[in-house]
């Protein structure tokens, strides 16, 4: 299940990535030059991307004491 985890954690940086190589050099070219509109257009697109990664992975199960006696409470 950690691989699954890692695997979407790397298309969800790697695609977003690409998608902005992709298409800088017309929104460079539609806005008059300048990094300002691709920095940003790359800024909303991780934001989607982090919040799409949070919310479709699964939870982790929880983890189960092994010795009931041993858990450090008073």
């Amino acid at each position: 299940m950690a691989s699954l985890s890692l695997g979407v954690l790397n298309m969800s940086i790697v695609i977003p990535q690409m998608f902005i190589s992709v298409v800088s050099v017309p929104l460079d070219d539609a806005f008059g030059g300048g990094n300002l509109p691709v920095f940003v257009f790359g800024s909303i697109t991780a934001a989607v991307s982090a919040l799409l990664e949070v919310l479709a992975l699964p939870n982790p199960p929880k983890q189960v004491s092994l010795s009931p006696g041993m858990d450090g409470g008073h």
